[in-house]
């Protein structure tokens, strides 16, 4: 039986109050658990609440501010992570770690001084299972940008060797023909450009049936052609083969990380 007015959030202006402690949450779970808030009647629980209220205030006061930021909901990330074998991408490793290292801050903030000054706010995360280990997993992976490291694996480090080396292959040769072309007056302006994800020079149409290779496309007038050279060929057909082996060694690389977190998904 419901004896308070049905407005009576709006007027005691409980509903602005949620409003600015919405505006001061650093993620959508703290915004959700805050939207959820009802008026408390239970004076014990009141009491133990406004005691968690006096320690943050006293941490603020004495410039000893708890270590929280901004952090994504992994929930969607931990549920597909439950499906066997599913690879969770770069993103969802990110986000996941951004928990992880908010988690590990908190827990070593709460230590010997600090425990007995702020024992209510310590009580909340003192039972809370943390495995260090997955931070480093994670990190041993995934740069702080969010790209793959070079030596996430023994193989993962000599691919990208071979990439860079052939990359430098592709330059010389591609400076090599630009030169040579550049004299015969075959190349437009621009010299250069991409096409189809493979480097080509950019030659005037009339010029386009001197440089032995492959037209990849031609510009909306007709006037230039985009033409990777015959000597280059090889080297960017090798580059691609590579790229292609890098993306299944992440892939890989991935997939052994998901394996390695999936055993803490609760």
């Amino acid at each position: 039986m419901q004896l308070e007015p049905k407005d009576l959030f709006e007027k005691l202006e409980f509903d602005k109050v949620i409003e600015l402690l919405e505006k001061e949450c650093l993620g959508s779970l703290g915004r959700q658990a805050i939207a959820a808030l009802k008026i408390q009647t239970n004076v014990e629980k009141i009491s133990s609440l406004l005691v968690e209220v006096a320690e943050f205030k006293l941490a603020i006061t004495e410039n000893d501010h708890f270590p929280i930021s901004s952090y994504n909901e992994v929930s969607e990330d931990l549920k597909m992570l439950e499906i066997e074998d599913y690879v969770l991408p770069i993103e969802g490793m990110q986000r996941l770690n951004i928990i992880l290292i908010l988690m590990r801050g908190i827990l070593r903030y709460f230590n010997k001084d600090r425990r007995p000054r702020y024992p209510a706010l310590y009580n909340i995360v003192r039972n809370l299972d943390f495995e260090k280990s997955l931070i480093l997993a994670i990190e041993k992976v995934i740069d702080e940008n969010g790209d793959i490291l070079p030596n996430a694996s023994g193989a993962l480090l000599l691919i990208r060797k071979k990439i860079n080396s052939k990359n430098k292959e592709l330059d010389r040769q591609f400076r090599l023909l630009i030169n040579l072309y550049k004299k015969k007056g075959w190349l437009s302006d621009t010299v250069e450009s991409f096409r189809n994800g493979r480097r080509v020079l950019t030659v005037p149409a009339e010029h386009k049936r001197k440089i032995r290779g492959i037209i990849h496309d031609e510009s909306a007038t007709g006037k230039t052609a985009f033409i990777e050279p015959e000597p280059i060929i090889d080297i960017n057909n090798d580059i691609f083969d590579l790229e292609q082996e890098e993306k299944r060694e992440i892939y890989r690389i991935l997939k052994e990380l998901s394996a390695t977190i999936r055993p803490y998904i609760p």
